[in-house]
């Protein structure tokens, strides 16, 4: 369970002017585990690093720490780490998730102060649009 998030350094740097930016922009988001340090018998404290880079345009860099508590597990997952630099899956899964969630939405508030676009994907179409078909009475917009 996260138990704490904490924001070590933030940097954020365009490279071109705005007007300069490329109208199609590659944007790729990244995160990596650094460290994991034993705090007790129930809780880990794992260092990271996002960064979300934009094509020859960009850089948005975070590191900080996140707290994550495991009932008598922290050892364990401790070693772990130590052995083969690796978390087991559902404890990465619930530390990205956090890194994700916490870092995204900085790094969004950062990119519009830089006038760049947000380090989101843009949102995918699913399936394939309608049919535009000559209607039927009670059809909306003449779609079939």
């Amino acid at each position: 369970m996260i138990r704490g998030f904490l924001f070590d350094s933030i940097e954020a740097k365009r490279f071109v002017l705005p007007d300069k930016m490329p109208r199609e922009l590659r944007i790729d988001n990244r995160s990596d585990l650094r460290n994991v340090i034993i705090k007790g018998d129930d809780a880990i404290e794992v260092e990271f690093v996002y960064t979300a880079t934009y094509a020859g345009v960009g850089v948005i860099s975070i590191e900080g720490r996140v707290l994550y508590e495991k009932r008598g597990e922290a050892r364990a997952i401790y070693e772990e780490w130590l052995a083969n630099r690796k978390l087991r899956e559902e404890v990465a899964m619930e530390i990205q998730g956090a890194i994700i969630n916490n870092c995204i939405a900085e790094a969004i508030f950062l990119a519009k102060e830089l006038k760049m676009p947000p380090p989101i994907p843009p949102p995918v179409r699913m399936g394939t649009p309608p049919k535009k078909g000559k209607g039927k009475k009670g059809d909306m917009l003449g779609y079939v």
